[in-house]
């Protein structure tokens, strides 16, 4: 993984769950949200099942926001930590600087239950 410059856990834990895309640019490989519903869907969080037929790996605006969209109306009637922020998923959509870090160190810590 070049480019992420995560933390080395994070890493690791990444590669344990096989994801389909290999992450070589987190700014641009998490803007549309299919690494994040890939990551939720073999973990598992909270006990919520995310189906990945729903989500689609292209990178148009339209895309992105149908793929953000339906993860979070898959938490929105659930009861679960797994954080789902506006703010922060449209700085992820537009490719702020920091926003997917900020976003997966989030997502880690609430899957793996780390302070």
């Amino acid at each position: 993984m070049s480019k992420t410059n995560l933390p080395r856990e994070i890493t690791k834990w990444l590669q344990s769950l096989n994801l389909s895309f290999k992450i070589t640019n987190l700014r641009r490989d998490f803007t549309n949200g299919f690494l994040v519903a890939e990551i939720l869907s073999r973990s598992n969080p909270d006990g919520i099942h995310v189906n990945m037929s729903g989500f689609s790996p292209g990178l148009s605006t339209e895309n992105k926001k149908s793929n953000w969209t339906l993860l979070k109306f898959l938490f929105k009637d659930k009861t679960c930590k797994t954080p789902m922020k506006d703010d922060l998923i449209e700085r992820i959509i537009n490719q702020a600087p920091n926003a997917a870090y900020e976003y997966l160190l989030l997502l880690y810590k609430t899957i793996q239950n780390k302070e």
